[in-house]
């Protein structure tokens, strides 16, 4: 894929039809954040497979909140909207040393599991380290009352 995207930018005739403007290509979909949900799962478990990963890292589709993982943390949104037209604080995704966690703040979050229970610690953790008021306030609430944070919608 990588060669494949380096091939059609090296040279624009090779762009139209490509991999790089795509929008349903793994470049340009925002389907599995924008419509996160049970109606998903099975294409989320076949794009794992099919690409032999454990998760997908997605960005360029803002959450306005927080470092989102959705699909049991097998998809995350890192795209928080760093700019001061969303005037979000930094943060990122950090794997070292086989261990995963979600920077915010400068707070070193652990990558929450499955479980509900997880993903609310998560959420909670977050929360802390964020100004007030946080938008994780919002999603925390969610949570609580629906179980879930997909579908997501920005809060």
């Amino acid at each position: 894929m990588n060669e494949g995207v380096r091939r059609e930018l090296a040279d624009p005739e090779h762009l139209l039809p490509g991999i790089a403007t795509d929008p349903m290509g793994p470049l340009r979909y925002r389907g599995l954040v924008e419509e996160a949900g049970p109606a998903l799962e099975p294409l989320v478990t076949k794009l794992l497979r099919t690409w032999g990963v454990q998760r997908l890292v997605i960005g360029h589709t803002v959450t306005r909140s927080v470092i989102l993982p959705l699909f049991g943390s097998r998809v995350i949104d890192i795209d928080i909207g760093l700019t001061r037209y969303y005037g979000r604080p930094p943060g990122c995704l950090m794997l070292e040393n086989g261990k995963i966690e979600i920077v915010h703040r400068g707070t070193r979050v652990p990558l929450p599991g499955p479980r509900s229970a997880e993903q609310l610690e998560y959420l909670k953790a977050v929360e802390a380290a964020d100004e007030k008021p946080s938008p994780a306030t919002k999603l925390i609430a969610r949570f609580q009352s629906q179980g879930t944070l997909e579908p997501f919608t920005p809060p």
